[in-house]
């Protein structure tokens, strides 16, 4: 019962570690491409084009697809 316990709290506590590093390097990546990911706002017309075509490039289905779903 004791080595149970004991090996509970082990990965507890090593899980802990894992997301706590994970968050840093996520942050520390986040800091390093601040300003080269930009979120377009509704007066740029340019990255808005650029932020939805990189999104309709990855999705399956096109604009025209979605289009007629709508519209049925």
């Amino acid at each position: 019962m004791k080595y149970e316990i004991s090996f509970i709290s082990f990965c507890s506590v090593f899980i802990y570690i894992l997301v706590f590093l994970g968050s840093w390097i996520l942050g520390r990546l986040l800091v390093q491409f601040n300003g080269k990911f930009e979120i377009p706002r509704d007066g740029d017309e340019e990255l808005l084009r650029q932020y939805f075509s990189i999104w309709q490039d990855r999705s399956p289905m096109g604009s025209d697809d979605f289009r007629s779903a709508n519209d049925r």
